[in-house]
């Protein structure tokens, strides 16, 4: 669950790894962090403002992230729900900010994570803001909050999900190559380099893919009011995403604070 230009910027730096042009390792992740605000350190659980919680989702979103993807700038969901549960037990937090620049990153975990700040906002609302991009996995964390506030050249939505492989097998028998595998089981193995898919694993993976987006479809138009046409993987910028319903206003950061504030009064 990630914009396909994302997508296409990571699997640059891993081909560059693979291939030895990557040199300067170091250089690389320098600049991919510098760029995604990530340089690998410790993450709060949130920031304090006042009685409002801020929890900020910046990069690409994993589970699970070690020590050198944080560098490259991926995002751990779990620091994501440890903020919502620390600020929903937190008797001084009344409302929380959830500030938003993300293209995505993968299905595990998100799905549960999203139910976690769906749960939080029932009792403390929440109010996603987004500068630069709210799309896939990222609009599926903000989905469950109770009003979603963006700039107009922000980048929302991309709500699908898709499963992509390499079929490098004709490039291995040019090579005069053939790879072999001993395996157990018709699905193993499926996808593994060299190996073209069969009928039936394709027709797994393509029933993964469709199980995945009913999950994330499901989620969004329980919270949002959303038509069907709207989530068919494209992104909108701030005016369009208001229009079709992805995002409640228009405005920058003060405008989702001061309408947090309003939230917190009425409650």
């Amino acid at each position: 669950m990630i914009t396909g230009e994302m997508h296409q910027s990571l699997c640059k730096i891993v081909d560059a790894h693979i291939t030895g042009s990557a040199h300067d390792a170091g250089g690389i992740v320098e600049a991919y962090s510098n760029a995604n605000g990530n340089n690998g350190g410790s993450v709060d659980a949130f920031v304090r403002m006042g009685n409002i919680a801020v929890i900020s989702v910046q990069g690409v979103i994993g589970k699970h992230i070690g020590y050198y993807e944080r560098c490259s700038g991926v995002m751990d969901v779990d620091d994501i729900e440890r903020g919502f549960v620390d600020a929903e037990n937190d008797d001084s937090i009344d409302g929380i900010l959830l500030d938003i620049s993300t293209p995505g990153g993968t299905v595990t975990g998100v799905p549960e994570v999203a139910a976690v700040v769906a749960r939080v906002n029932e009792s403390k609302p929440v109010v996603s803001f987004c500068d630069t991009n709210m799309c896939s996995a990222g609009y599926w964390l903000g989905a469950g909050s109770t009003a979603i506030v963006a700039t107009g050249s922000a980048s929302i939505g991309s709500i699908g999900v898709y499963a992509a492989w390499l079929d490098v097998s004709r490039h291995y028998e040019m090579q005069g190559m053939k790879r072999e595998v001993a395996k157990v089981g018709k699905f193993k193995a499926a996808g593994l380099p060299g190996l073209s898919l069969t009928d039936e694993q394709r027709a797994l993976l393509e029933a993964r893919v469709v199980e995945i987006a009913g999950w994330f479809k499901g989620f969004v138009s329980e919270h949002r009011n959303v038509a069907a046409e709207v989530m068919e993987g494209q992104s909108f910028y701030g005016v369009e995403a208001a229009a079709n319903g992805l995002i409640d206003s228009v405005g920058g950061r003060d405008d989702a604070i001061e309408l947090l504030e309003s939230l917190i009064k009425m409650k």
